[in-house]
C-alpha cells in the first residue's frame, strides 16, 4: 500500500494552498509498506473441529519509524462444525506496538505509549 498517494481534496472553507502543502506533508512524510498475514488452520480428524492460528502486521506509513511502530498481531481460533451446517468459533487476538502522542504542538510535549489489544470473538453461522 503506497501512502505517499494519499490526496486530500479541497474541502469547502479550507482553501487550495492549505489542502495543497497538506498534500505536500503527505507526500514527504508518507512510504509505500507491505502488510502480510500468515495463518493455518488444522482439523482434528473424527471430530470436526478446526484449530487455526496467524500471525500478521500493518506497517507504520510514516519514513523513518523503525518497527517498534508497525502493529503485530496473533491470532488463536477453535471452530466446531455440528452436523455439517451449524458453526461454532471462537477466536481470540492480541496486538502490541509503540506509538506518540503531541500534546501542545509538534515536538513540544510528546507522549510515548506501548500499546497492546486484546479482542475476543465468538461467532455461528448456519450452512445451507
Amino acid at each position: 500500500m503506497d501512502y505517499s498517494q494519499a490526496k486530500f481534496k479541497d474541502v469547502s472553507g479550507l482553501g487550495e494552498s492549505f489542502v495543497g502543502d497538506l498534500n505536500k506533508d503527505a507526500q514527504s512524510s508518507l512510504r509505500a509498506v507491505l502488510n502480510y498475514n500468515f495463518g493455518a488452520e488444522y482439523t482434528v480428524p473424527f471430530v470436526d473441529a478446526r484449530v487455526r492460528a496467524g500471525y500478521f502486521t500493518q506497517k507504520s506509513p510514516y519514513k523513518d519509524d523503525p518497527s517498534d511502530y508497525d502493529k503485530k498481531f496473533l491470532t488463536l481460533g477453535i471452530g466446531y462444525l455440528l452436523d455439517g451446517e451449524l458453526s461454532f468459533d471462537v477466536a481470540y487476538m492480541y496486538g502490541w506496538w509503540k506509538d506518540f502522542g503531541e500534546n501542545y504542538g509538534y515536538a513540544e510535549s510528546r507522549t510515548l505509549q506501548d500499546i497492546t489489544l486484546h479482542n475476543a470473538v465468538f461467532g455461528v453461522s448456519f450452512r445451507f
